[in-house]
């Protein structure tokens, strides 16, 4: 099996593929050409909008084509392991264009299937592919012949939809466009690493080939004896491969993945991300911004780069990686850190994660702390949390309460890390939908069906709990009565038309509003009758009153379902010490979880003089 150590790596300019004529077989392992119009199209567009926009920073120096896997077979001329259909279009468009009147360079194909017949039938039909592809192929009795007049005729299409892309789509393709050079060690098992390419064994993704790219021996020969200088590069080897290993596995635990990643990309290898962030800090340039395989062409450039040795250029490469990597350690396992960073990671508008590392060096602990919380005041820019409402502040009220989730956690007896992997992403990595609740219920939509149902039988169950505490004769009567409306509509659900369903709120309003401390309407949207649930949990509970909602949170709770501290400290009315019915959520209430939040996140708000 091929082994990284033994991999050459580098980036190539179709015209160098050109002016060295290199020769390509395609060996008869491999199926036939098959890329369709949608494939080649696709090529083109990408080529040529690099070609057209290459003067904007954003697009990078040159256009990257996936790796081609490739081993020498004798001089000048490569079995292509893996790559051949991107090779196979890439040689049709330089023939289609090419002019029969001038003689140019050009790299060739050749079909192992077809020297083994003693025949040169695919490789003289690309050389004229511009005459041969209006020829029916299929009476040719070869499918690839068909599919190589399939990318010709896209290409003539292509072209005739503006002409002046004859001219320029040469140019763009020798000038513009680079292939991943991936050659293997001669005697390799080639139809092994075939298969294992196509199996997903061996990923050619960019943290695979940076990884190939820094093991590979020849940046770690240092003219001593033979054997010793073996020893000494393996050893080499062995120490970046277990350290790799290690921040692979960490970076798998969600826990730590998502405090410092708040995308929703899915990675094969996470590693990734880390030589991502460091070739956005080389370059410049914001993460979304970065192509397929920029991240793997810049190590390759900073590499080759003649001003210092290939080993000290990787050992400077690693030594970035683990200092990216303990920083992510040390922000781990404090956990106000974590909190803090993860909270700034998803939802401060104003600092990169490149940016945070930055600061954490030039900063003493001390003043990267008071740093992280002014990051945190300018992600709400408030003086006053009073004023903050759900129809006005959505946004900043679902930040503040992330927030005050975030500080209960860090001041509790045992300081607690905030999951944000629970709170924030589903088991696939899709952003979990959160929503904001209102505590003491607001107007309820109409429910239906089995919605309907369950609401009927939540809410008689409420009235049958609370009924024992009422003292008072006419409330009791009320509650009777009520109790009863039930029993007749859990009996006939279809007897509870939109009205009806309005009026048994009111009522069940008008009991809870008889009891509590009542809230006045400005207060009805305002943060302090506001809290946190997934949106999924949030239209379960929010057509029902204060101690339905209460019921439901403490089971979804005690069933595993994630609920914030605070959500569950709300229902559980840890705010009110006061509290003596846990039946509804009333003025004071509202108050004292003001109070509470007042208290946590004073030291966040500006001064008056900032605001």
């Amino acid at each position: 099996m091929q082994t990284l150590e033994s991999v050459n790596l580098e980036n190539l300019k179709i015209s160098e593929l050109c002016q060295n004529e290199c020769v390509f077989s395609i060996p008869t392992y491999q199926r036939g050409y098959r890329w369709d119009e949608k494939n080649v199209y696709e090529l083109l567009e990408d080529i040529w909008e690099y070609h057209v926009n290459k003067r904007d920073e954003n697009y990078g120096e040159y256009y990257c084509l996936q790796p081609i896997v490739v081993m020498q077979s004798n001089d000048n001329c490569w079995e292509v392991v893996d790559g051949q259909q991107r090779l196979t279009t890439i040689f049709i468009i330089l023939k289609y264009l090419e002019n029969p009147r001038i003689k140019t360079k050009l790299f060739s194909i050749l079909f192992e299937r077809d020297t083994m017949a003693g025949n040169k039938m695919r490789e003289e039909y690309l050389l004229h592919i511009a005459d041969n592809m209006n020829l029916d192929a299929i009476k040719l009795d070869q499918l690839d012949f068909h599919y190589f007049n399939s990318t010709a005729k896209t290409v003539h299409e292509w072209i005739a939809e503006s002409p002046e892309k004859f001219s320029g789509l040469q140019d763009a393709i020798l000038s513009d466009v680079q292939i991943i050079w991936y050659e293997l060690e001669k005697g390799t098992r080639a139809k092994e690493v075939f298969r294992h390419i196509n199996d997903g064994k061996i990923d050619l993704t960019n943290s695979e080939l940076i990884k190939a790219l820094l093991l590979n021996s020849k940046h770690f020969k240092s003219g001593a004896d033979k054997h010793i200088e073996n020893e000494l590069i393996r050893m080499e080897q062995e120490r970046i491969a277990l350290l790799w290993d290690e921040i692979e596995i960490k970076l798998h635990d969600d826990n730590f993945w998502h405090f410092i990643y708040q995308g929703e990309r899915e990675y094969q290898t996470r590693i990734e991300y880390i030589f991502e962030l460091i070739y956005a800090e080389g370059e410049g340039v914001a993460l979304n911004k970065i192509g397929r395989y920029d991240t793997f062409s810049y190590f390759e450039r900073i590499i080759k780069d003649t001003s210092q040795s290939s080993k000290t250029s990787v050992t400077q490469i690693w030594d970035k990686v683990k200092q990216y990597y303990r920083t992510f350690e040390d922000w781990f396992y404090d956990v106000e850190l974590y909190n803090k960073i993860g909270y700034i990671v998803h939802f401060s508008d104003s600092s990169s994660v490149n940016t945070l590392v930055q600061k954490s060096f030039e900063l003493e602990k001390a003043l990267f702390r008071e740093y992280l919380n002014q990051l945190i005041t300018k992600s709400i820019n408030l003086s006053s949390l009073e004023s903050l409402s759900y129809e006005k502040n959505a946004r900043i009220v679902n930040r503040v309460l992330i927030l005050f989730n975030l500080e209960t956690l860090i001041n509790a007896t045992e300081p607690t890390r905030f999951p944000f992997s629970k709170v924030l992403y589903t088991h696939g990595g899709k952003k979990v939908q959160w929503s904001l609740e209102h505590i003491h219920a607001q107007k309820s939509k109409v429910l239906k069906g089995e919605a309907l149902q369950i609401w009927l039988v939540s809410h008689k169950a409420s009235l049958e709990r609370r009924f024992p505490f009422e003292l008072d004769s006419q409330k009791q009567e009320e509650y009777r009565s009520l109790i009863e409306k039930f029993n007749i509509y859990l009996a006939t659900p279809t007897l509870v038309t939109d009205d009806v369903f309005e009026e048994l709120v009111t009522d069940l309003q008008y009991i809870a509003d008889n009891v509590a401390d009542n809230m006045d309407e400005n207060d009805m949207h305002s943060i302090k009758n506001l809290t946190l649930l997934q949106m999924g949990q949030n239209s379960a509970v929010n057509n029902s009153v204060f101690d339905v909602k209460r019921s439901m949170i403490i089971d979804m709770s005690q069933s595993g379902d994630y609920i914030p501290p605070c959500t569950l400290h709300v229902f559980l009315k840890f705010y009110n010490k006061n509290a003596t019915r846990f039946d509804f959520w009333g003025k004071e209430d509202g108050d004292a979880y003001m109070t509470a939040m007042n208290d946590l996140l004073s030291k966040y708000l500006l001064k008056v003089e900032e605001a």
